[in-house]
C-alpha cells in the first residue's frame, strides 16, 4: 500500500507540475498576481511601497524551487519504494538526474504554450530545489 500511495503522490506532482506549466501566460501571471495579492495582504506590506513585479518574480522562482523540493522527495521515495538499485549512491543520482530531466523538459514544454518561455535559470532554480529535497529526505530517513 506504501508503495502505490508514493507511486501515486509522485505521478500526481508531475502531473500538476505539467499543467502549472502548461498555463498560457496570461493566465499564469493572474496567479502569480494573486499570491502577490495573498502575500501583500497577510505580511501587512500593503502600505509599504514595494515593487509588484520584483514581488511577482520572487514568488515564482520560490514556486520553482518549492515544487521541485517535493518532486525530489516524491523523486527519491519512490526510486527507495521499488528498490530501483539497491546502491544508495545510485538510487540517489537516479533521482537526481530524473529531477534535472524533468526540469529542462518542463522549460522545453513551456516554449510551446502562448505567452511562456523556457528558461535556463528555472531549471538552475528547479534542480536546486529538487537536489535540497532529495538531501532533506536523506536526513530524514536517517533520523528514522
Amino acid at each position: 500500500m506504501q508503495k502505490t500511495l508514493s507511486l501515486i503522490l509522485f505521478i500526481f506532482w508531475l502531473v500538476l507540475i505539467f499543467c502549472l506549466s502548461h498555463q498560457p501566460g496570461k493566465e499564469s501571471a493572474e496567479t502569480s498576481l494573486f499570491l502577490v495579492n495573498i502575500v501583500l495582504y497577510f505580511t501587512n506590506l500593503v502600505n509599504l511601497t514595494i515593487d509588484v513585479e520584483i514581488l511577482s518574480f520572487l514568488i515564482r522562482k520560490t514556486a520553482h524551487f518549492f515544487l521541485y523540493f517535493i518532486l525530489g522527495i516524491l523523486t527519491l521515495n519512490v526510486i527507495i519504494q521499488y528498490q530501483i538499485y539497491q546502491n544508495h549512491k545510485k538510487q540517489i543520482t537516479l533521482a537526481i538526474l530524473f529531477c534535472i530531466f524533468y526540469a529542462i523538459t518542463d522549460e522545453i514544454h513551456q516554449i510551446f504554450v502562448p505567452g511562456r518561455s523556457g528558461e535556463i535559470i528555472d531549471v538552475l532554480i528547479d534542480s536546486l530545489g529538487s537536489i535540497s529535497g532529495i538531501y532533506l529526505w536523506l536526513k530524514v530517513l536517517k533520523l528514522r
